[in-house]
């Protein structure tokens, strides 16, 4: 049971900060301090990793029959996970749903 608890433990870290990591990897001072293109594909990679990592496990929680809280934990990281991806390789994702949004309340005022 020791060892259960061992990879519970660790899904629930990777859940909880896979968001934060991917963040801060996305961020300005990582995003100057690899400027080389070789640290840069590396952290391009790791922003890879950790956001597909992050978004698989905070699926399974999210989808899985467990508390409140532990589902609305991994709902925020999957967000951020989302986020920090599309934030990463081009940020048309936010601009989409933005557009999206303002088109249909449009249509739905002029009706």
């Amino acid at each position: 049971m020791g060892s259960l608890a061992l990879v519970v433990s660790i899904l629930i870290l990777i859940c909880f900060f896979s968001g934060p990591i991917g963040y801060f990897l996305t961020s300005r001072i990582m995003t100057s301090a690899a400027s080389h293109p070789v640290a840069s594909m590396l952290r391009r990679t790791l922003v890879i990793i950790n956001g597909l990592l992050g978004s698989i496990v905070s699926s399974f929680f999210l989808f899985g029959t467990i508390s409140l809280f532990l589902k609305t934990i991994s709902f925020f990281s999957l967000v951020l996970n989302i986020w920090v991806i599309d934030r990463e390789f081009g940020g048309n994702l936010a601009g989409y749903l933005r557009s999206t949004l303002r088109n249909r309340r449009s249509r739905d005022e002029d009706e």
